[in-house]
């Protein structure tokens, strides 16, 4: 179902175009825009506002989210809200309108391979930012709002506040947790001197038994996206549970082409950071990151099963940091693990704040979006189960 027209009273229309006259406002103005309709000036608007972005997202970048268009979600039904102030972008989130009636249920158009949906907001007064897109995120009226994996920043907290202030919302479901994360100062210091020595111990006897193995030297090598290495890491990441399982990005075509293009697209900017890990030539283990506003974001990672034994993943994580120092300029990498398996915590001592807030008018439309939600999660979680069951393994990559 297409995205509705829908007129919002703090602005009309899209942004100006180039050449157009300037048109200086003190408040930014807010606006709905169908992702099925953006036009090439929109595009670059979107794109700009992504590198001047504080906190940065890459996540929402145009070269990732239209990638997944058509992909992992319905293009007809997603939309962005997007702030302006004069005739530039200054605030956006992409969002998905799931309508039912009498009201929609409004979502952060997340998918598998969205690890943060925190706004898009620059400028001065990013507090004014988000509340611009707080106001037309009311308008909408929508029985519920889901906004999951925020940044406990400033302008998450003024998108939350703003929706309580203006709307007759009330937060029906908040989880807060923190993932590991990397700063260049940190990172200077070794990073086996930030591990336990009998675990420091563990990996330099399994590192001789990798290059004992292999009969060849263990090295990290600095990779881009050509046909030969998206195979070979898509082998290594069908290598091990997810293939089994069944949800490996190569058991799934569109999920191939999603993430595919995504790396060459980013690569093309220099925003794609691929690192792999090869024993005597061979590729053992892979880890990838998005680079956006003077950070790094954790992608995929995977390594070859068959040689788990070695740890050829967690020696990869030490040389990634060392490339890390030496190939890039930016001052930290956020690790996107999940709530539940954060696999750099012992390596990586900072930490970054996240929540996940589910918002629900008040009233019987909003009690009745709540309990979808809940039947949603329950729902999601036994079919992951059945799913574990009864999975099927993915075909080797061609």
């Amino acid at each position: 179902m297409p995205v509705p027209t829908v007129t919002l009273p703090v602005s009309t229309g899209a942004p100006p175009a180039r050449g157009a006259p300037h048109v200086s406002s003190r408040e930014p103005t807010a606006l709905l825009r169908p992702l099925a309709e953006l036009s090439p000036a929109e595009r670059a608007a979107w794109a700009r506002l992504c590198e001047r972005s504080a906190p940065p997202n890459p996540f929402w970048h145009p070269d990732l989210v239209e990638a997944a268009a058509g992909l992992l979600f319905d293009r007809e039904r997603a939309a962005l809200l997007v702030a302006v102030q004069g005739r530039e972008w200054v605030g956006c989130l992409p969002i998905e309108l799931v309508l039912r009636r009498p009201r929609c249920v409004v979502r952060a158009l997340v998918h598998p391979y969205c690890f943060n949906a925190t706004p898009l907001v620059a400028g001065a007064r990013p507090a004014a930012v988000a509340r611009a897109l707080a106001s037309a995120l009311v308008e909408l009226r929508p029985a519920a709002v889901w906004l999951p994996d925020l940044v406990d920043c400033r302008a998450s907290r003024a998108l939350l506040s703003g929706l309580l202030a203006q709307g007759d919302y009330q937060v029906v479901f908040e989880r807060r947790w923190e993932r590991s994360l990397l700063s260049r100062a940190v990172a200077s210091s070794r990073p086996a001197d930030r591990l336990a020595r009998k675990l420091r111990a563990e990996l330099r006897r399994r590192l001789r038994r990798l290059e004992e193995y292999s009969q060849g030297t263990v090295a990290a090598v600095l990779r881009s996206p050509d046909r030969a290495t998206l195979q070979t890491i898509l082998t290594l990441e069908a290598s091990g549970w997810k293939g089994s399982a069944g949800s490996a990005i190569a058991c799934d075509q569109r999920h191939v082409t999603f993430f595919t293009t995504v790396l060459r697209r980013f690569a093309a900017r220099d925003a794609l950071f691929l690192v792999t890990l090869e024993a005597a030539g061979r590729p053992v283990a892979f880890a990838s990151a998005l680079a956006a506003g003077g950070q790094l974001f954790g992608f995929k990672r995977g390594y070859d099963a068959e040689l788990a034994r070695f740890a050829p993943g967690r020696l990869l994580d030490l040389e990634f940091e060392r490339l890390f120092l030496e190939t890039r300029r930016e001052q930290l990498v956020d690790s996107c693990c999940s709530v539940d398996n954060d696999a750099m915590a012992p390596l990586w001592p900072d930490r970054r704040a996240m929540r996940s807030l589910l918002l629900a008018r008040r009233g019987l439309a909003g009690s009745a979006a709540q309990l979808a939600f809940s039947a949603v999660r329950c729902a999601r979680r036994a079919a992951d189960v059945r799913g574990q069951r009864r999975a099927r393994p993915c075909p080797r990559p061609r």
